[in-house]
């Protein structure tokens, strides 16, 4: 849950982020007793991306196409895409 709540705090705000992981843990709580079974926490990896590299690769992506170029020497080249350089 808490890992749940650090991943929410930034876009919705602390106040927010508490009433998601509440409503969270009170659907989880529903379905314990429901189905009689126990809490396994997924543990604070579960969010983490699988494949690093691709998450690297999309991350790249989105940033060429906001018209950033990174020319291989370190320095990136900002210009908007369609505009001359």
């Amino acid at each position: 849950m808490r890992a749940r709540y650090l991943s929410l705090t930034p876009r919705l705000g602390h106040k927010k982020a508490i009433i998601a992981v509440a409503a969270a843990m009170l659907r989880t709580v529903y379905h314990m007793l429901k189905d009689g079974t126990f809490y396994q926490d997924l543990g604070p990896d579960y969010r983490r991306p699988k494949n690093p590299q691709r998450a690297a690769n999309n991350l790249a992506k989105r940033i060429r196409a906001l018209g950033v170029n990174d020319h291989g020497n370190g320095t990136p080249d900002f210009h908007r895409k369609g505009t001359p350089c």
